[in-house]
């Protein structure tokens, strides 16, 4: 990971969480709804990486259903706002905020509610908290699928497995224990049989269950080219990543598309296959282009700069980064500067220059370093 500068690196992160997007779609549709409006605009922001307006929106949509007594619009909005609040690190506030909505969920016996905010708790405490954080992200994940097993909603439940998958996946990375990993992927291969058996759509039929199903898909697919590749099974981690790609280009949906090629090239890397490596980055790095996200421009430019160099394209991936630099140079992009200037550095290395090297590691993550405290900055 480069220097640390995207707070979103890790597609697991997020391609293993029940995406927002049906939140968003069904309250833009309330035409006229002040609350609807903002929160709609909320997920629109999610979807464009600005997680610090997602949030006030979100916010500020949860206050307007709280006072007109709205429970499931509430529900709608607490969800979005922690995983606003997560996307910005803010994982403490995201908890407080689920733990009392939970609180109050569990009064009220609304089910299907109790069992999303479940999610969004396992999803935020699967990440960056402390261990026994993590051991209780399990047993929300689980309380999850238990409610939605009950309910018998396949999507839904479906979707608490891969909250549990990402959950112990995470206990495997700190805990250095392959127990974890076969134990998500057994989550996960219960996923993908729950994300199957939700029938195609006819024509006249809402086809909001069955995108989901496919997201599922996708998304379960994504956590098995993870969990196996943490157990070493690099083969079985490719195919998984190649197949979730696939389904990521079939939906239209560009961006898990992207993260998908990038993680699936970093896969490649680790088999040896460099020239497919180099295809995979070279795709993604055309896609976050288009989608203007320079962060992860700057993260796959690094692994595309890997796959020259280990196939000895060294001259190629000189060519790469001096053109990428000038181009963030050019948009006054100091966060994929940063990046350009990390993937130089490892050029750099390869021609054996390795003070010039560091003395540009060092420009990088003081630029690296002045971002984040920008960012900080704008939300104070």
């Amino acid at each position: 990971m480069p220097l640390g500068i995207s707070r979103g690196y890790e597609p697991g992160r997020t391609l293993l969480q029940l995406p927002i997007t049906y939140i968003g779609a069904a309250h833009r549709a309330r035409r006229g709804d002040e609350g609807s409006a903002q929160l709609a605009s909320a997920c629109e922001d999610m979807a464009s990486n600005r997680p610090d307006l997602a949030q006030e929106k979100a916010s500020d949509a949860r206050a307007i259903f709280q006072k007109r007594g709205d429970l499931q619009s509430i529900s709608d909005a607490t969800r979005v706002l922690m995983v606003a609040l997560a996307d910005y690190e803010s994982r403490a506030e995201a908890l407080d905020i689920g733990e009392a909505h939970l609180a109050e969920l569990r009064k009220t016996g609304q089910r299907a509610e109790e069992a999303l905010v479940l999610q969004s708790l396992a999803e935020v405490a699967a990440f960056r908290c402390r261990g026994e954080r993590r051991m209780q992200a399990v047993a929300w994940a689980e309380e999850a699928i238990g409610i939605q097993k009950e309910l018998e909603d396949k999507v839904f439940e479906g979707y608490a497995h891969l909250a549990l998958a990402s959950a112990l996946i995470q206990k495997g990375v700190k805990a250095h224990q392959r127990k974890h990993y076969q134990k998500a992927v057994k989550a996960l291969k219960a996923a993908l049989a729950l994300f199957g058996a939700v029938p195609v759509p006819q024509e006249d039929e809402d086809t909001t269950s069955f995108v989901l199903a496919r997201s599922g898909e996708a998304r379960a697919l994504h956590g098995l080219a993870s969990a196996c590749g943490r157990l070493e099974d690099f083969r079985t981690s490719v195919n998984r990543a190649r197949e979730a790609a696939a389904i990521w280009q079939e939906l239209g949906f560009r961006l898990e598309e992207a993260l998908e090629l990038e993680f699936l090239a970093r896969l490649q890397l680790q088999l040896g296959q460099f020239k497919e490596g180099r295809k995979s980055g070279e795709e993604a790095l055309k896609i976050f282009i288009g989608l203007k996200i320079s962060i992860w421009q700057g993260v796959t430019l690094r692994t595309l700069v890997k796959a020259l160099l280990r196939g000895k394209k060294i001259k190629e991936a000189r060519k790469l980064v001096t053109r990428r630099q000038a181009l963030f140079e050019e948009a006054k992009d100091v966060v994929g500067k940063a990046a350009a200037l990390d993937a130089t550095a490892e050029v750099l290395m390869a021609e054996g220059q390795a003070i010039e090297a560091a003395n540009l590691l060092k420009e990088a993550m003081k630029l690296a370093k002045n971002t984040q405290m920008k960012d900080q900055g704008d939300l104070q």
